[in-house]
């Protein structure tokens, strides 16, 4: 079985050479027989770093499809590229800003390998913290010590829908995060409390989710006639019309920086630089992206005109 990896990219740049380096520490540029960049509108800077990491890691087997900043059909234009450039694989995807620890892939695999041979096995994903079905499997079946934490601090369970709480607040996406966020820990100890036998590791969910961290097999693609359109919500749409399942692996924990309803909060706090100094082990060595001031800084001086240009536009609301 060949496997291919995808990694999309489209205007984080300081979140791609984490999710590279996080990647190359985990040994995927040899583990898979094709790596692949979706480029979504990349250009500039973030381009030539692109390029140059391809020239600086010749042990990887690497390939570029690129189109226009987009999301919906320009998402999925790159990932149909991909599949039909490279038929009959295996393919994981990661997004830019999604960090994964050393063994991911291999646990994909695992996971693949226990459903291969259901006709209704769609895609396969991690336990992400910030993520709805990931923070709610998490809580209310591995760490009920952390649930009673989240339920104080929070005033409710941990919501499992797609576009629930988890999705909605930054809070919460900061909090959950920050719960796991020494990937080595996390899943040492998590391997730990799934090694004693008492939770089950795989979790089959129909229900629509976040596809930014996922595995599935061409047969799916094949199934589905390619990914449709508008992407997640379509592809997800059609997997519960379709009476098929997801799983999640839940001996298997990845990190999700922020989805774009919380970006810019997220971006005014430290925690893509914390996740940096938590997992130094998953850096390259001597290289490191955590500093306290700058990065964050810039971030914030990037959301400036358009965060006055919404309170001028509010004020004159108020006004009329």
């Amino acid at each position: 079985m060949k496997k291919c990896l995808m990694v999309m990219t489209s205007h984080r740049l300081d979140c791609l050479k984490i999710n590279l380096a996080c990647h190359e520490k985990a040994g995927n540029w040899t583990y898979f027989d094709k790596i692949v960049f979706l480029l979504n509108g990349v250009e500039g800077e973030h381009l030539r770093y692109v390029k140059q990491y391809i020239e600086d890691h010749p042990e990887g087997d690497w390939d570029i499809v690129d189109g226009p900043r987009g999301r919906g059909k320009f998402i999925s234009s790159l990932e149909n590229q991909c599949v039909e450039r490279y038929p009959e694989h295996l393919y994981m995807k990661t997004d830019e800003d999604v960090f994964v620890g050393k063994g991911w892939a291999q646990a994909m695999v695992e996971s693949y390998e226990q459903y291969k041979d259901n006709d209704k096995l769609a895609c396969i994903t991690a336990l992400i913290p910030n993520q709805s079905i990931g923070l709610h499997q998490l809580l209310t079946v591995c760490y009920p010590e952390k649930l009673d934490v989240f339920k104080k601090e929070f005033g409710h369970e941990p919501d499992p829908s797609s576009h629930g709480s988890t999705w909605h607040s930054p809070t919460i996406g900061e909090w959950a995060s920050r719960a796991f966020i020494d990937l080595v820990k996390a899943n040492e100890e998590h391997n730990a409390i799934m090694d004693k036998g008492d939770i089950e590791r795989w979790h089959e969910f129909h229900e629509a989710f976040t596809v930014c961290c996922v595995c599935f097999h061409y047969d799916h693609w094949k199934n589905m006639g390619g990914i449709p359109e508008l992407d997640e919500p379509e592809w997800c749409q059609w997997i519960e019309d379709n009476g098929h399942i997801n799983i999640v692996d839940r001996k298997n924990i990845a990190l999700h920086y922020s989805y774009y309803l919380q970006q810019d909060w997220i971006d005014r706090s430290s925690v893509l630089e914390d996740i940096c100094l938590h997992n130094t082990d998953l850096m390259p060595q001597g290289k490191t992206f955590a500093n306290y001031t700058a990065p964050r800084l810039k971030r914030v001086a990037k959301q400036t005109p358009r965060s006055v240009k919404r309170k001028l536009k509010h004020l004159a609301g108020i006004k009329a």
